[in-house]
């Protein structure tokens, strides 16, 4: 009897561990995309913004989060973003992600970048969908307002895999075939042009000296000869472009030991 109860109770615990990390990982993929404390979204408008997030978090394998709570509690809007980053957001088994964090009744925002995400968004482009976002904050549109920030975010993620300077995992490539296609191609047709507009000018002939372009009686030439003398080249610098992406780094938040990116501000 005690035997058989030993086993009912092991039994038992093993089913409830179990409903407990399921039950974990549920809450954890019912936050993942969207997390809304401040309770200003329907059930619907979370359901649409988790599916689009969804999505472009997996087109990307970069996690785009947004949180919405009522208060910071006295932390700053870039700490409360960071820890929430390093306790919730990670692509997989990557750092890649970006959360818009937002607390209503202070009025504040904040974007926590990690892995990808972090060289993909400067402070440009989190200023530039914080100024998409804004007025939607500022209005009460909060569903608009996140629906916004995911599809800037989905936007800077393909461009970047897109871009030259781009070199992370997953990177979309460009079959190097057509490059020399095309310059082979472009050279025929200005081969082409090129030699129609100068058969057309059947007037005109390369000249070896300057003596027919004297007029007559107007300059004796004593000596025919032409003799290069010097030239004076004069150097400018030029300008480059500067391809460094200045971002707001600072330590995670959390303690999770890595660097966010990222900036924030007021609405």
């Amino acid at each position: 009897m005690r035997k058989m109860f030993r086993s009912f109770l092991s039994v038992l615990i093993g089913l409830m561990l179990l409903f407990s990390v399921i039950g974990g990982f549920s809450a954890k993929a019912a936050t993942t995309y969207i997390y809304d404390e401040a309770g200003v979204l329907s059930q619907e408008q979370l359901s649409s913004l988790y599916s689009q997030m969804e999505t472009y978090s997996k087109n990307n394998q970069c996690d785009i989060v947004a949180v919405l709570v009522n208060s910071l509690n006295g932390m700053s809007a870039e700490a409360a973003a960071d820890t929430y980053f390093d306790q919730n957001v990670g692509y997989g088994s990557t750092n890649n992600g970006i959360v818009l964090y937002i607390s209503l009744g202070d009025g504040e925002y904040a974007f926590s970048t990690g892995g990808i995400a972090y060289d993909v968004f400067s402070d440009y482009e989190c200023n530039e969908i914080a100024n998409q976002v804004i007025p939607y904050l500022q209005s009460g549109d909060y569903y608009e307002a996140i629906r916004t920030f995911a599809s800037g975010a989905d936007y800077y993620l393909q461009h970047f895999s897109d871009s030259a300077y781009a070199a992370a995992p997953g990177e979309k490539k460009h079959n190097g075939i057509w490059a020399p296609i095309a310059a082979f191609i472009g050279a025929i047709a200005g081969w082409i042009g090129t030699g129609g507009q100068k058969a057309a000018l059947k007037s005109v002939r390369e000249q070896h000296g300057a003596r027919n372009y004297v007029r007559q009686n107007s300059f004796q030439v004593q000596d025919a000869r032409e003799q290069y003398l010097y030239s004076q080249v004069t150097r400018v610098r030029r300008q480059t472009q500067d391809n460094s992406r200045p971002t707001n780094s600072r330590p995670s938040g959390g303690g999770g030991g890595g660097v966010h990116g990222g900036t924030s501000g007021k609405f």
